[in-house]
Protein backbone atom coordinates (compact mmCIF):
# COMPACT_ATOMS: atom_id res chain seq x y z
CA UNK A 1 0.00 0.00 0.00
CA UNK A 2 1.58 3.45 -1.60
CA UNK A 3 2.44 5.65 2.18
CA UNK A 4 0.26 9.08 2.15
CA UNK A 5 0.94 9.88 6.05
CA UNK A 6 3.61 12.98 6.94
CA UNK A 7 5.51 11.51 9.26
CA UNK A 8 7.99 13.27 11.45
CA UNK A 9 10.62 11.26 10.05
CA UNK A 10 9.81 9.48 6.81
CA UNK A 11 10.76 5.74 6.15
CA UNK A 12 12.92 4.91 3.45
CA UNK A 13 11.15 2.42 0.91
CA UNK A 14 12.56 -1.00 1.30
CA UNK A 15 11.42 -2.11 -2.18
CA UNK A 16 13.33 -2.75 -5.12
CA UNK A 17 12.49 -0.15 -7.70
CA UNK A 18 9.79 1.98 -6.22
CA UNK A 19 8.27 3.52 -9.54
CA UNK A 20 6.54 1.12 -12.34
CA UNK A 21 7.40 1.12 -15.76
CA UNK A 22 4.03 3.14 -16.37
CA UNK A 23 5.15 5.43 -14.03
CA UNK A 24 8.66 5.89 -15.52
CA UNK A 25 7.33 5.93 -19.11
CA UNK A 26 4.95 8.74 -18.14
CA UNK A 27 7.42 10.71 -16.40
CA UNK A 28 9.89 10.69 -18.98
CA UNK A 29 7.60 10.73 -21.47
CA UNK A 30 5.70 14.58 -20.22
CA UNK A 31 9.78 15.49 -19.45
CA UNK A 32 10.67 14.83 -23.01
CA UNK A 33 7.65 16.66 -24.30
CA UNK A 34 8.02 19.55 -21.91
CA UNK A 35 11.53 20.18 -22.91
CA UNK A 36 10.75 19.74 -26.87
CA UNK A 37 8.11 21.91 -27.00
CA UNK A 38 10.07 24.15 -24.77
CA UNK A 39 13.15 24.86 -27.16
CA UNK A 40 10.56 25.25 -30.18
CA UNK A 41 8.30 27.56 -28.46
CA UNK A 42 11.95 29.77 -27.57
CA UNK A 43 12.45 29.10 -31.80
CA UNK A 44 9.31 30.61 -32.61
CA UNK A 45 9.95 34.04 -30.37
CA UNK A 46 12.84 34.72 -32.48
CA UNK A 47 11.76 33.38 -36.26
CA UNK A 48 10.23 35.87 -38.42
CA UNK A 49 6.55 35.30 -38.43
CA UNK A 50 6.65 34.06 -42.12
CA UNK A 51 9.09 31.66 -41.09
CA UNK A 52 7.09 29.72 -38.15
CA UNK A 53 4.52 27.50 -40.13
CA UNK A 54 6.89 24.80 -40.69
CA UNK A 55 7.64 24.64 -36.36
CA UNK A 56 4.14 25.34 -35.71
CA UNK A 57 2.40 21.77 -35.73
CA UNK A 58 5.44 19.94 -34.52
CA UNK A 59 5.21 22.38 -30.88
CA UNK A 60 1.54 21.75 -30.87
CA UNK A 61 1.96 17.96 -31.10
CA UNK A 62 4.22 18.17 -28.49
CA UNK A 63 2.15 20.37 -26.32
CA UNK A 64 -1.04 18.19 -26.77
CA UNK A 65 1.25 15.23 -25.97
CA UNK A 66 2.47 16.63 -22.34
CA UNK A 67 -1.05 17.98 -21.97
CA UNK A 68 -2.44 14.19 -22.51
CA UNK A 69 0.25 12.26 -20.95
CA UNK A 70 0.54 15.29 -18.01
CA UNK A 71 -3.00 14.04 -17.26
CA UNK A 72 -2.58 10.34 -16.98
CA UNK A 73 -0.39 10.67 -14.81
CA UNK A 74 -2.08 13.35 -12.59
CA UNK A 75 -5.03 11.02 -12.53
CA UNK A 76 -2.88 8.24 -11.11
CA UNK A 77 -1.07 10.02 -8.47
CA UNK A 78 -4.21 11.19 -7.11
CA UNK A 79 -5.32 7.08 -7.33
CA UNK A 80 -2.36 5.67 -5.99
CA UNK A 81 -0.17 8.71 -4.47
CA UNK A 82 3.67 8.14 -4.33
CA UNK A 83 6.14 5.66 -3.30
CA UNK A 84 7.25 6.31 -0.23
CA UNK A 85 10.82 8.14 -0.10
CA UNK A 86 14.05 6.22 -0.95
CA UNK A 87 15.68 7.58 2.23
CA UNK A 88 15.43 9.02 6.16
CA UNK A 89 14.35 12.40 5.89
CA UNK A 90 13.22 15.00 8.33
CA UNK A 91 9.12 15.99 8.00
CA UNK A 92 10.29 19.35 6.53
CA UNK A 93 11.93 17.92 3.41
CA UNK A 94 9.39 15.38 2.85
CA UNK A 95 6.52 18.16 2.79
CA UNK A 96 8.81 20.26 0.26
CA UNK A 97 9.27 17.64 -2.17
CA UNK A 98 5.85 16.41 -2.37
CA UNK A 99 4.28 20.03 -2.68
CA UNK A 100 7.18 19.98 -5.70
CA UNK A 101 5.79 17.06 -7.36
CA UNK A 102 2.43 18.18 -6.98
CA UNK A 103 2.98 21.42 -8.26
CA UNK A 104 5.10 20.22 -11.06
CA UNK A 105 1.76 18.08 -12.19
CA UNK A 106 -0.17 21.57 -12.08
CA UNK A 107 2.25 23.24 -13.79
CA UNK A 108 3.04 20.62 -16.80
CA UNK A 109 -0.79 20.67 -17.23
CA UNK A 110 -1.39 25.04 -17.26
CA UNK A 111 1.46 25.29 -19.75
CA UNK A 112 -0.14 23.10 -22.49
CA UNK A 113 -3.52 23.70 -21.46
CA UNK A 114 -3.69 27.53 -22.03
CA UNK A 115 -2.01 27.43 -25.60
CA UNK A 116 -5.10 25.60 -26.18
CA UNK A 117 -7.28 27.97 -24.46
CA UNK A 118 -5.22 31.13 -26.37
CA UNK A 119 -5.50 29.78 -29.60
CA UNK A 120 -9.30 28.46 -29.50
CA UNK A 121 -10.51 32.07 -27.61
CA UNK A 122 -8.79 33.95 -30.31
CA UNK A 123 -11.24 32.19 -32.90
CA UNK A 124 -8.73 29.71 -34.42
CA UNK A 125 -8.81 25.76 -34.08
CA UNK A 126 -5.92 23.58 -32.73
CA UNK A 127 -4.70 22.01 -36.02
CA UNK A 128 -2.14 18.96 -36.19
CA UNK A 129 -0.47 18.24 -39.68
CA UNK A 130 -3.71 19.95 -41.24
CA UNK A 131 -6.40 17.56 -38.66
CA UNK A 132 -8.72 20.17 -37.13
CA UNK A 133 -8.36 18.49 -33.55
CA UNK A 134 -10.14 21.38 -31.58
CA UNK A 135 -12.48 23.80 -33.40
CA UNK A 136 -12.58 27.37 -32.68
CA UNK A 137 -14.91 28.55 -30.17
CA UNK A 138 -14.92 32.10 -31.54
CA UNK A 139 -13.80 35.52 -30.42
CA UNK A 140 -13.79 35.17 -26.65
CA UNK A 141 -11.10 38.61 -24.97
CA UNK A 142 -11.20 37.83 -21.87
CA UNK A 143 -10.29 34.28 -22.20
CA UNK A 144 -8.10 34.81 -24.92
CA UNK A 145 -6.16 37.30 -22.73
CA UNK A 146 -6.27 35.17 -19.41
CA UNK A 147 -4.91 31.96 -20.98
CA UNK A 148 -2.50 34.01 -22.33
CA UNK A 149 -0.90 35.48 -19.47
CA UNK A 150 -1.29 32.46 -17.80
CA UNK A 151 0.60 30.48 -20.60
CA UNK A 152 3.97 32.99 -20.50
CA UNK A 153 3.48 33.14 -16.28
CA UNK A 154 4.04 29.36 -16.14
CA UNK A 155 6.69 29.36 -18.19
CA UNK A 156 8.98 30.41 -15.36
CA UNK A 157 7.13 28.80 -13.13
CA UNK A 158 7.40 25.48 -14.69
CA UNK A 159 11.26 26.28 -15.49
CA UNK A 160 11.99 26.73 -11.78
CA UNK A 161 10.07 24.08 -10.28
CA UNK A 162 12.18 21.81 -12.96
CA UNK A 163 15.42 22.88 -11.73
CA UNK A 164 14.30 22.59 -8.13
CA UNK A 165 13.34 19.16 -8.69
CA UNK A 166 16.40 17.91 -10.49
CA UNK A 167 18.58 19.53 -8.38
CA UNK A 168 16.77 17.34 -5.45
CA UNK A 169 17.84 14.16 -7.70
CA UNK A 170 21.07 15.08 -7.71
CA UNK A 171 21.12 16.04 -4.23
CA UNK A 172 20.28 12.58 -3.18
CA UNK A 173 22.33 10.48 -5.71
CA UNK A 174 25.62 12.41 -5.33
CA UNK A 175 25.18 14.04 -1.70
CA UNK A 176 23.05 11.55 -0.04
CA UNK A 177 23.68 8.23 -2.17
CA UNK A 178 20.76 7.12 -2.14
CA UNK A 179 18.14 5.29 -4.80
CA UNK A 180 16.16 8.69 -5.56
CA UNK A 181 17.78 9.21 -8.69
CA UNK A 182 18.57 5.70 -10.03
CA UNK A 183 14.52 4.21 -8.99
CA UNK A 184 12.82 6.58 -11.80
CA UNK A 185 15.81 5.74 -14.16
CA UNK A 186 14.71 1.69 -13.52
CA UNK A 187 17.69 0.35 -11.71
CA UNK A 188 17.60 0.90 -8.30
CA UNK A 189 20.20 -0.94 -6.24
CA UNK A 190 18.49 -4.50 -4.80
CA UNK A 191 18.36 -4.10 -1.42
CA UNK A 192 18.83 -6.77 1.30
CA UNK A 193 17.34 -7.96 4.49
CA UNK A 194 19.60 -6.45 7.08
CA UNK A 195 18.85 -2.86 5.41
CA UNK A 196 17.11 -1.64 8.86
CA UNK A 197 14.25 -0.49 6.50
CA UNK A 198 10.91 -1.90 7.60
CA UNK A 199 8.82 -3.37 4.36
CA UNK A 200 6.67 -0.86 2.48
CA UNK A 201 5.42 -2.04 -1.07
CA UNK A 202 5.87 -0.66 -3.63
CA UNK A 203 3.78 1.70 -5.93
CA UNK A 204 1.03 -0.94 -7.44
CA UNK A 205 1.55 -1.68 -10.99
CA UNK A 206 -1.91 -1.30 -13.13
Amino acid sequence: MTDRSFATDYTPSSDQGGYSRLSRLLHWSVAAGFLGALAIGLLLDWLPREARGVWLDPHRTLGLGVLAFGMWRLLRRVRIGFPAPEALQPRWQALAARATHWALLAATLAMPLSGVLMTVARGRAVELWGLTVIPAWGEIGWLAATAGALHEAALPVLVGLVALHLGGALKHHLVDHDDTLRRMLGNARERHADTGSRPHASEPTP
